[in-house]
């Protein structure tokens, strides 16, 4: 009994550990989430914006008939001979005739490839530079933004309820007046809360669940069970994955008859093995088959029980 005092009181202080580590970084979690969901309204504020505004028709530019210049330069000094008589300068004999002209010191020649090119000619055909490019762009855009996205499994902490049956097997009490009192158990119930973190391919939780039943000789048998969970998840798509894993942990019993009560603390621990599926980016549902057993006191039996269990966890 000590032995199975100490190893409680080991999972109790776990528990506290492990619980004030990980508040501590929950309210971080949630300030992230609260500026990305922001964040995500913005841009889809903006998206709207952009999408109501009217569609831009295209502009159509008619351009005038580019000028023909015309390279025929027309000069009178041109493939033109003048005669002229030079004048009677003193000392010097003239002889009478006329000299040739030289055209090409009259007017030099033209290079016509040096010419600049008319800019009103360049250019036939108008650019348009309205395209509905843009507007495909954003529709696109807007459709990926609005896109069913794609439901895989969250890492990170999480939290939800569970709820539950329980099929326990038949027990006994020990009392001073006789020395055993069988009772026939019958299916009862388990509600509950979990708490944990998932790692990737394996999860912890902490968990607390309250179970109770009947048994038919007059006997009320309930337990508040504290229980940590070590699951190994095992994936099978993108939304579904199987798991199995041990809980250890301590709970709380009472066996409450006519005649007398029997109460105790013990070593409980449960083998899991279950399903888990993705309804949504938030929240999974999953549906566990547990064997539950407790240790043996002076005044009960071992409790022992079959159970089927579905709860639904939130990503925090």
């Amino acid at each position: 009994m000590f032995f199975f005092t100490r190893l409680v009181l080991y999972f109790f202080f776990l528990g506290v550990v492990v619980v004030s580590s990980v508040y501590a970084d929950f309210d971080l979690i949630n300030q992230k989430y609260l500026k990305l969901k922001q964040r995500s309204l913005d841009h889809e504020e903006s998206i709207k914006v952009l999408l109501s505004r009217p569609k831009i028709t295209p502009t159509k530019f008619v351009l005038p008939e580019p000028k023909v210049v015309s390279t025929e330069l027309t000069d009178p000094l041109i493939d033109t001979q003048t005669s002229f008589i030079s004048p009677s300068v003193i000392g010097y004999e003239n002889t009478g005739g006329t000299e040739d002209q030289n055209s090409e010191a009259l007017s030099p020649e033209i290079d016509f490839d040096d010419l600049v090119n008319d800019p009103i000619g360049v250019t036939e055909n108008s650019l348009d530079v309205n395209g509905s490019a843009s507007n495909d762009e954003l529709l696109s855009a807007y459709d990926d933004f609005y896109a069913q996205p794609k439901l895989t499994r969250s890492v990170g902490y999480y939290f939800g309820p569970l709820f539950g049956f329980i099929f326990p097997q038949n027990g006994a009490v020990f009392n001073e007046s006789s020395p055993k009192t069988e009772y026939k158990a019958e299916t009862g119930t388990t509600l509950g809360l979990q708490f944990g973190r998932d790692f990737g391919k394996v999860r912890w939780d902490a968990e607390y669940n309250y179970m109770g039943f009947d048994g038919e000789t007059d006997f009320e048998i309930s337990a508040h069970n504290f229980i940590s969970h070590l699951n190994f998840d095992f994936e099978i798509g993108d939304r579904a994955d199987l798991r199995t894993g041990l809980g250890l942990g301590v709970g709380f019993m009472n066996f409450d008859g006519n005649t007398d009560d029997h109460d105790g603390v013990g070593f409980i621990y449960d083998f899991v093995l279950g399903a888990g599926y993705r309804i949504t980016p938030l929240w999974t549902l999953n549906l566990d088959y547990r064997y539950y057993s407790s240790a043996a006191n002076d005044s009960y039996d071992q409790l022992k029980s079959h159970m089927l269990i579905l709860n639904a966890n939130f990503d925090l």
